[in-house]
């Protein structure tokens, strides 16, 4: 059918591992997704160059101060850091 694919089999799988009980379902309970760019790319003459954005030590400062200002559970996503 048209869910014979990844996404289709793993949400199944996902389905039947509920239904058994050997998964339980968690519940969001992130005040806050923030998500972060570590570098990107440009296009330079004939090249693409990496653009550096955010470093994992700036992330880290980030959270702190959040989290030290009265802003618990984040859910920091990561962009670029490939």
């Amino acid at each position: 059918g048209d869910q014979a694919n990844y996404t289709g089999l793993a949400k199944a799988y996902q389905t039947y591992l509920l239904q058994k009980g050997d998964l339980k379902k968690q519940e969001d309970t992130f005040e806050m997704k923030l998500d972060f760019f570590g570098a990107d790319s440009k296009k330079w003459f004939i090249y693409d160059v990496v653009v550096p954005m955010t470093t994992v030590e700036q992330m880290g400062d980030i959270l702190q101060d959040l989290s030290e200002n009265g802003i618990k559970n984040i859910l920091p996503v990561y962009f670029g850091w490939q």
